[in-house]
């Protein structure tokens, strides 16, 4: 063989071990555990619910990677983890080491089968998460994160960057937190807490309880229905619009050009404006208490309305004709 033709073997050899040095070990474990953490993960999350079992765990990704990821069990849970060392990845100088270290979420792949009812504990997460219903208590805490999940038991979502959060019905409360300017949608919830820093955009069907909202910068936040006490503050020029519904109680409080549209009732409105700021509501029942410092405005929006003309009467049934005359 000649040399050009040996310097050939040579290289593809090298090439194809380089590639099989590229891909670690895959990691499939089962654990009879009740609750999942995932803590300071960058990857990509498929989460299968299953009818009954113990919980699986399944990941594959660059040797790299699978090198510093590490699944264990912790009591009644199973924790899954990306770090640098399984002992001593609490300490300070690891940490600093893992966050400084450039990671990509392609990188990591990781499929979780859990039955149905299983709460999820998210902590610093980066990357996607894929899943349907779980019916149980979802927190996810993360940065430049993309999720969709379908009915959970109650959610506390911590978001910041812009990440995009998708939830189906929320059978308890939702709590939101959001700072950047990521976007969250939720189709219904019991109860609604919004506290969004930045430019955030926040969506929630109906709710059937109590409203309440913080928000400072430009974030925006709409809901399709309320049926309990509203709360909301606003410092900058941030909006709130609430499509509908009775707020037993409504409290605003802006400071700058926020606004707030409320196309309901709000029973005993607290009003207070520093600026430019408006509030609307369809109608209002009760006392009102209104103080405004600046240009801002209070409006009913249905107050002095004319009356709908009343239906016109329908017209009368004719005469029978008069019965021929005899001789």
């Amino acid at each position: 063989m000649s040399i050009v033709a040996k310097l050939g073997v040579l290289g593809f050899a090298a090439a194809v071990s380089a590639t099989a040095a590229s891909v670690g070990t895959p990691i499939d474990q089962t654990f009879s555990v009740r609750r999942v953490h995932v803590d300071g993960l960058v990857g990509q999350v498929e989460i299968v619910t299953i009818p009954s079992g113990p919980v699986r765990v399944q990941a594959s990704g660059t040797a790299e990677t699978m090198k510093e990821f590490h699944v264990r069990a912790v009591g009644d849970e199973v924790v899954i983890r990306l770090d640098s060392d399984d002992n001593d990845a609490w300490f300070p100088w690891n940490l600093f080491n893992m966050w400084s270290r450039e990671r990509r979420s392609q990188d990591l792949k990781v499929t979780i089968s859990a039955p149905l009812g299983t709460p999820y504990d998210f902590d610093g997460m980066i990357g996607t998460i894929n899943a349907g219903d779980i019916d149980a208590p979802l927190r996810l805490d993360g940065s430049s994160v993309t999720a969709r999940f379908g009915r959970v038991q109650s959610a506390n979502d911590d978001i910041a960057g812009s990440g995009r959060i998708s939830l189906g019905a929320v059978k308890e409360n939702l709590d939101i937190d959001m700072a950047g300017s990521g976007r969250f949608e939720a189709a219904s919830a019991a109860a609604a807490k919004v506290d969004i820093a930045g430019g955030g955009d926040v969506n929630i069907g109906p709710v059937s309880g109590g409203f309440s909202a913080d928000v400072a910068g430009s974030g925006d936040v709409h809901v399709a229905l309320i049926n309990g006490p509203v709360d909301i503050d606003i410092a900058g020029s941030g909006g709130v619009t609430i499509d509908g519904g009775r707020a037993s109680s409504f409290n605003v409080e802006i400071a700058g050009s926020g606004d707030v549209v409320f196309k309901g009732e709000a029973v005993n409105p607290k009003i207070e404006i520093m600026g430019s700021g408006s509030v609307k509501v369809a109608s209002y029942s009760g006392k009102l208490k209104q103080e405004i410092m600046g240009s801002g405005d209070f409006e009913v929006m249905n107050q002095g309305q004319p009356a709908a003309p009343p239906a016109p009467a329908a017209p009368a049934a004719p005469a029978a004709p008069a019965a021929p005359a005899h001789p």
